[in-house]
């Protein structure tokens, strides 16, 4: 993914190098050199990047590794890319779910399709008109069908959801 620069302070390139030079040209956790073979023997090399961890700060604030104009040196780390896409995995695939599911609604509302079932809180986020739907079975839970009686299990499916753009009278 390319680096928005307009996020990163004016001289980043200059922490950048400099965190990586302090950090000898290795990865930080791994401690993988900077231009080795990748260690998976696919095609490349091994390149480092500089991680922003979200350190708190010495008075007891809390970091954030969001904040891309906090360089103090605890908070950045020289890591190679394995070790960059561990850290950030969690926030990566929760946001690759959400782009999916965004994808998704935007393709069906495109194509004219009327949305029966979605996740309420996720449907409202992306498209704000469309508020109120129906939770569908789960089929992974039909092995448990028979804990619940008919209504009880009836009435589980058709609560609407929550909605924080309904204006409730």
């Amino acid at each position: 993914m390319p680096m928005d620069m307009s996020r990163y302070p004016s001289n980043w390139r200059k922490v950048s190098l400099t965190i990586r030079r302090v950090a000898g040209w290795r990865c930080e956790w791994c401690k993988i050199e900077n231009g080795a073979p990748l260690p998976s023997g696919r095609a490349g090399k091994v390149v480092l990047t500089v991680a922003h961890l979200g350190t708190p700060y010495a008075d007891g604030r809390p970091g954030n590794k969001h904040d891309k104009h906090d360089i103090r040196r605890e908070n950045l780390a020289a890591l190679c890319q394995a070790c960059h896409l561990r850290y950030d995995l969690d926030e990566l695939i929760q946001h690759a779910r959400e782009t999916r599911g965004r994808k998704k609604i935007e393709s069906a509302l495109a194509s004219g399709q009327l949305l029966l079932f979605a996740d309420g809180l996720q449907m409202c986020r992306f498209a704000p008109q469309i508020c109120h739907f129906v939770k569908p079975p789960v089929e992974r839970f039909a092995d448990f069908a028979d804990l619940f009686s008919t209504d009880r299990q009836k009435n589980y499916y058709q609560k609407i959801r929550y909605c924080p753009w309904k204006k409730t009278a």
